[in-house]
């Protein structure tokens, strides 16, 4: 599971925040994960909640947002949203797509105190 590894990871960027800006306490962090970023967000939540266990991050609530596939189509040039095992552009059907979100696994914002 790469998911406690990313846990792990997450905790370590916020103990760092903590440590920068002089804070006693991490209230939540919040993560958006892409669809095709192989990050599955249940197992996240668990692996988060095991990884902050008797730490002084015990407490400190994760929110994950799922951030779906968006592509843009050089054909007909849309930008449209498609499912991660359909990389078509739903508009026109082709496959000359590039993919502009979905990868995403990122800290978007650590509430501190």
């Amino acid at each position: 599971m790469h998911e406690l590894s990313i846990a792990m990871s997450l905790i370590d960027v916020i103990t760092e925040t903590l440590i920068r800006e002089n804070a006693d306490k991490a209230l939540s962090v919040t993560v958006e994960v892409g669809a095709l970023s192989g990050v599955v967000p249940e197992a996240l939540q668990t692996a988060f909640v095991k990884a902050a266990s008797n730490t002084p991050l015990q407490d400190c609530r994760l929110s994950i947002f799922y951030v779906p596939v968006s592509v843009h189509c050089s054909v007909c040039e849309r930008i449209c949203q498609v499912p991660p095992d359909g990389l078509l552009c739903p508009n026109c059907g082709s496959s000359n797509i590039d993919i502009v979100r979905g990868r995403e696994l990122d800290v978007i914002r650590i509430e501190t105190s």
